[in-house]
């Protein structure tokens, strides 16, 4: 999922998620001011059709629908760092989950926890009961991943095949006030 996910910022107080749906659309999660001390606040969702540069199709977004004024800078964040996609994920998130499916791995969820667990606002992640590492009944998980979660101090839990694991990630949807 997310390789179909960026984050850009405005010089004003906004974070926008994109989600590029496929080839011909992509849908916009407006965040507003993403302080320390306040939650971040989601604006609006809107999907659009798309073609060409994802930062000029957001930019002239933004202007058109009067949510910042012409010529606003819009970045691309980094998926990694302090303020990259993945601690905003975390930020927002009322659960977060990492799930390991089988054996094979390309590092993601490396790349995961050592974010969560190695953030400037690492206190604010720390014994969450919300970011939950889910593995498949029988994957074995090498030293380095297992230091990662006990480090993290995360949740980790099995599950047996997708319906069980739906049946458990629904409960604890289920159970979200």
């Amino acid at each position: 999922m997310l390789e179909k996910l960026d984050l850009y910022v405005t010089s004003g107080v906004r974070q926008i998620v994109v989600e590029r749906n496929d080839n011909t659309s992509i849908t916009f999660y407006i965040f507003e001011n993403l302080g320390i001390a306040t939650p971040p606040t989601l604006l609006q969702v809107d999907t659009i059709p798309w073609r060409g540069d994802i930062a000029e199709a957001l930019q002239e977004y933004l202007y058109v629908s009067g949510l910042e004024p012409e010529g606003v800078s819009v970045d691309k964040i980094p998926i990694i760092g302090d303020s990259g996609l993945f601690t905003f994920l975390v930020s927002i998130s009322e659960l977060y989950l990492i799930v390991r499916l089988k054996e094979e791995t390309r590092g993601g969820e490396y790349l995961e926890l050592c974010q969560i667990t190695r953030t400037k606002n690492r206190a604010s992640f720390q014994d969450s009961p919300n970011i939950v590492f889910y593995k498949k009944d029988g994957i074995k998980i090498t030293t380095m991943l297992d230091i990662l979660i006990n480090e993290g101090q995360l949740s980790e839990r099995t599950f047996s095949d997708p319906e069980d694991l739906y049946n458990k990630v629904n409960g604890m949807i289920e159970q979200i006030p």
